[in-house]
């Protein structure tokens, strides 16, 4: 599913059960293309409605690219035990992703191993970003870091850039001199990780910004 056909097209589909919903969501976690493709064009007037109210400055491609992957973290997220359908929760996520548009990505370090390593999974995934996402994990990176990752490099203009340079990267983007990562920074890291107890009790933003930091 492509961004010139779910915003610039006009494709008329039958309602979702909430069973049949389910079951997509379920499938679109799995991994299944269709089934992201399909609620898509579900929630197609949603998109479009979000993406008429992004600045007008902003590109067309930028935005809708940006819904896309809102779009996706909501299918990531979705837990049915907290939520009956996708409703319930994508318009947070699609009102999250407007207000990152814009803002610039540039004022934090992406490390030259975590490109590498997003690249990888992407590769491993031929290209496919839904796939990718849903891959991460399996390669020690969390969904949540692979659509940052991505999004940054997207509004810092490098994904071509870094796309180029291939699987060996061997700098970091950012728009300052990168520095290698200390032992000092590396002993900060793990006493975050100690006062918080675990990865997992960390907020998205904050692991988000971990990874950045420390690879």
């Amino acid at each position: 599913m492509t961004p010139n056909t779910l915003f610039k097209t006009y494709i008329d589909t039958p309602g979702l059960t909430r069973d049949e919903e389910r079951e997509l969501i379920q499938a679109a976690q799995d991994g299944c293309q269709d089934a992201y493709a399909t609620l898509m064009i579900q929630y197609g007037p949603l998109l479009k409605r979000y993406a008429a109210q992004a600045p007008s400055h902003v590109e067309k491609d930028e935005v809708q690219g940006t819904l896309m992957l809102g779009f996706v973290e909501a299918i990531t997220a979705f837990n049915g035990e907290d939520h009956s359908t996708l409703a319930a929760t994508l318009p947070h996520f699609l009102k999250r992703a407007l207000s990152d548009i814009g803002v610039s990505a540039s004022s934090f370090t992406i490390p030259s191993r975590s490109l590498s390593r997003w690249l990888s999974i992407l590769r491993k995934a031929d290209g496919n970003i839904y796939q990718a996402i849903n891959m991460a994990p399996e390669y020690g990176m969390t969904r949540d870091t692979f659509l940052s990752i991505n999004t940054a490099l997207r509004q810092t203009n490098s994904l071509e850039a870094v796309m180029t340079a291939g699987e060996y990267i061997t700098r970091s983007i950012h728009i300052q001199t990168d520095e290698p990562v200390g032992e000092t920074d590396s002993m900060l890291a793990e006493m975050v990780f100690e006062t918080k107890g675990d990865e997992n009790d960390l907020t998205s933003r904050e692991a988000s910004v971990l990874r950045y930091a420390y690879g």
